[in-house]
């Protein structure tokens, strides 16, 4: 049996891997493609939002989240820096 902790973790990896989902078929067909009455973009805005809703449950349910600014900062450096490699190997389009 799974305490509430456990239960908002798996919800989480759930939702995250809902938001793969919608980020390859906007990847495949396009993020204003619509489909079921919604464009893929307004999927995708919905499914971060469940994530942010579990992350803030998360914290509620005493899960000492530490997620710093500082570290948000790193990761944008860093997938800079590898975007920037990408381009010099002409895998990602350059810079307009």
């Amino acid at each position: 049996m799974l305490n509430t902790k456990e239960h908002l973790l798996v919800c989480f990896a759930e939702e995250c891997a809902e938001v793969a989902q919608v980020v390859s078929k906007t990847l495949r067909f396009g993020i204003d493609n619509e489909r079921s009455g919604k464009t893929n973009l307004q999927k995708l805005n919905a499914e971060i939002a469940d994530v942010f809703a579990l992350i803030e449950m998360i914290a509620e349910a005493g899960i000492p989240l530490q997620i710093s600014r500082d570290d948000i900062e790193a990761k944008k450096l860093k997938l800079t820096h590898y975007m920037e490699y990408s381009r010099s190997v002409s895998l990602l389009e350059p810079k307009i």
